[in-house]
């Protein structure tokens, strides 16, 4: 047993005469910070008629520096309060002199967010609060908000919240039409094909988008749930408690047919009759997509949030909160409270009465049961408790086979020939390589194991222009993963391509991705605003874990040649590998395949990719052309390697892709 309780009482004595009782923070009032204590409580009134007090507490004078430390927490509460959807009643910054590293947390019966940070360090981001927010978010707060404040800010709340729920009604009901409609066209292709199917960029941008919208919408139902219980429950204020109780009343419904509907039509899909076929555990892809963490992104590649790992899972908590659910019983149960509305709150108060029978029967309709979520959460976790630890083995036995020669012998490719492939080059080409020797080619499908990215020089992929005209390098996207870029590679040579490696999606020099044993260079035939975008696509990635499970259904972790698909697809199409088939030879064109039950595309397919489109190069659906040239290859022979270019180089690539 820790004797850390038993010492305790013994040390702090000697803690107080040694002079190291913590300090006490008292209430800071200074003229300085008035004003934006003032404007946060405006904030709050104005635009949510809500009340909120913010306090400053310090430990003596915090100088000047403290001061503009508790201004810029200040602002960024602010900002984190228009974009939370949960409520926080009051604020308090401790200027503690003690803490070396900030943090918050919210007292989740009262709604009271408190920031703890270093008088002398710096201001916790609004995204840091918002986190903190979130994981200390209680529904069941005891919290009486409304006690000692103003009757017309009540009632002003009252007033926003009636509209606003019949705002969030319908808003939810838009969203989730539209991820209804994804769901069915994923179900319809997947019944076409006869396996499961991979989401295109497009389509997981939009379900992420719409799941984000969603959620949060939802969330904030929920919010006005906790909001107005207490006053619903119980607690009496003439002509405020009925419209309170009907809010109430309709959230609960608006949340329980709202959850169902999408917990439905993001889990849902699955017979239980297919418990003993091979793809089981095969889950609606949407439910793989979103159930991941990932960036959401606007349409110029700028990062907005990210979506947590898990967030699937903790709706399906959410759905077998019994305390949550017993209560939605209880008021239902309940007898409404006599009284009629305010002139103010009647017109609200109608509105929801007139659409609660259509919810109440979307909720009979639409409604996930208890069961059927557990029995979702209780797959997910069985599968996951079988596969996280699996990952981690697979992760560490690939670093280990990826890192480990059989042989010593030096690259074939020689700096002459990577010198001529370098001036060949043009940015956005694509590259295979092949290294003898290494393990990890006898796990992998194919003769040809890794893909990587072209750029070149940055002087000439950032000066590419995108379709709006700007050039590459003032795209923010670009703007970001510039620093990494110019940074020394490995090796020391300046760096020249983007890569997925085991240790994530990096920029490499051309040396280290190319001087090999064999080397392939393929370019898509497309326009410079074309080839802008895709190497734009592909910097978004910069900085992603490597993908160990090989599974491109999400893009949390990326693979090598996942790097290329999610930069090339919408150009290229490489979903034509499943949707199509050859007459001669019998298998299906090449693209993106299902290996192990895992939606992915080998390297040595997008070889065979290539040559396709050397022999077909007309359009035929749905095969879009020959968009894809080879541009050389390097072939060893011996202890050196042979540049083929011309004919030549596609005779040896369909010789390579069977070897």
């Amino acid at each position: 047993m820790s004797r850390a309780p038993l010492l305790a009482p013994l040390l702090a004595p000697l803690c107080l005469l040694a002079g190291c009782a913590a300090p006490t923070l008292t209430p800071l009032l200074h003229p300085e910070l008035e004003p934006v204590q003032r404007r946060a409580v405006r904030m709050a009134e104005e635009g949510w008629s809500l009340p909120l007090r913010v306090e400053v507490l310090a430990a003596g004078d915090p100088g000047p520096g403290g001061l503009e430390l508790a201004r810029a927490q200040i602002e960024a509460f602010e900002e984190a309060y228009r974009r939370s959807p949960f409520d926080a009643f009051a604020l308090e910054v401790r200027l503690d002199p003690e803490r070396e590293r900030g943090r918050a947390r919210l007292d989740a019966h009262t709604s009271r967010l408190v920031v703890e940070v270093s008088p002398s360090g710096a201001p916790l981001s609004a995204d840091a609060l918002l986190e903190a927010w979130a994981e200390g978010y209680d529904w069941e707060r005891e919290g009486r908000w409304f006690e000692g404040a103003q009757a017309r800010l009540i009632e002003g709340a009252l007033v926003r919240d009636l509209g606003k729920l019949a705002e969030l009604e319908q808003e939810l009901g838009r969203e989730l039409r539209s991820l209804e409609l994804l769901a069915g066209s994923l179900r319809a292709r997947a019944a076409r094909q006869g396996e499961a199917v991979l989401l295109t960029p497009s389509e997981s941008r939009q379900a992420r988008h719409t799941w984000f919208r969603a959620t949060f919408a939802l969330y904030r139902v929920l919010n006005t749930l906790a909001r107005w219980r207490p006053l619903a429950e119980g607690t009496q204020l003439p002509g405020l408690t009925p419209p309170a109780h009907e809010l109430v009343l309709h959230a609960r419904w608006t949340f329980t047919a709202h959850l169902g509907w999408l917990l439905e039509t993001v889990v849902g899909g699955r017979s239980l009759g297919r418990l003993w076929r091979r793809d089981f555990w095969h889950r609606n892809p949407l439910y793989v997509l979103l159930d991941s963490e990932a960036p959401l992104l606007l349409p110029d590649g700028e990062r907005i949030a990210t979506i947590p790992k898990g967030s699937v899972g903790a709706l399906l908590e959410l759905r077998l909160d019994d305390d949550l659910f017993d209560w939605f019983e209880e008021l239902d149960e309940r007898p409404a409270p006599s009284g009629s509305p305010s002139a103010k709150l009647a017109p609200g108060v109608a509105l929801l009465r007139t659409r609660l029978p259509a919810l109440r029967e979307l909720a009979e309709e639409r409604g996930l049961s208890g069961f059927r979520a557990w029995k979702e959460l209780w797959d997910a976790r069985l599968k996951n408790s079988a596969s996280f630890p699996l990952y981690h083995a697979i992760a560490g036995v690939s670093r280990f086979l990826g890192h480990t020669r059989v042989t010593g012998r030096p690259p074939a490719i020689q700096d002459a020939q990577l010198a001529r492939v370098a001036s060949l080059l043009r940015p956005g080409d694509v590259l295979l390589a092949r290294e003898d020797g290494f393990l990890s080619n006898a796990f992998l499908p194919g003769f040809w194991p890794h893909a990587i990215l072209y750029l070149g020089p940055e002087g000439e992929w950032t000066q590419l222009r995108l379709a709006d005209g700007t050039p590459l390098g003032e795209d923010p996207v670009v703007q970001r993963a510039l620093p990494a870029f110019r940074a020394k590679t490995e090796d020391g040579h300046p760096a020249r391509v983007i890569e997925a490696v085991s240790a994530g999606v990096v920029f490499s020099s051309l040396e280290h991705a190319l001087q090999k044993d064999y080397a392939l260079a393929l370019r898509p035939l497309l326009s410079e605003a074309q080839r802008a975008a895709a190497i734009r696509r592909a910097l978004a990635l910069q900085g992603l874990p490597y993908d160990f499970d090989f599974d491109f259904a999400s893009d949390d972790k990326v693979v090598c040649t996942e790097l290329v698909y999610r930069a090339y697809n919408g150009d290229l199409q490489f979903r034509c590998g499943i949707d199509a088939a050859e007459k001669s030879p019998q298998r299906a064109i090449p693209g993106v395949i299902e290996v192990l039950g895992r939606q992915t595309m080998p390297a040595n397919d997008l070889a065979r990719y290539a040559i396709y489109m050397q022999d077909h190069p007309q359009p035929q659906p749905p095969y879009p052309g020959r968009l894809l040239e080879l541009i050389c290859l390097l072939d060893r022979e011996g202890d050196q390697a042979v540049l083929h270019e011309g004919p030549a180089a596609l005779v040896t690539l369909r010789e390579s892709v069977e070897r």
